[in-house]
């Protein structure tokens, strides 16, 4: 699944519309949960990674992006591997 189209959407600029970026980190978190492990575990550092920023606004944006993913986390977490 291609995650880059939602998430120009949920990428703040100095004129965004604020639900427009809601509904886009809704769908990030909706499009997570189907991911494979490897490229769920690439999204969440990105987050991670993208989080540490400088401007208050992005910041804000982007760990309500990582919260929506870690959400929708739905792999086992059982010892059996």
């Amino acid at each position: 699944m291609d995650v880059f189209v939602v998430e120009y959407y949920a990428a703040p600029t100095t004129t965004f519309d604020h639900l427009l970026v809601a509904e886009a980190i809704g769908t990030l978190g909706r499009i997570a949960k189907r991911l494979r492990w490897s490229a769920y575990y690439s999204l969440v550092q990105k987050y991670l990674r993208t989080s540490k920023d400088k401007d208050a606004t992005t910041v804000r944006v982007h760990v309500r992006a990582l919260v929506s993913i870690l959400e929708n986390f739905r792999f086992s977490l059982d010892d059996s591997l």
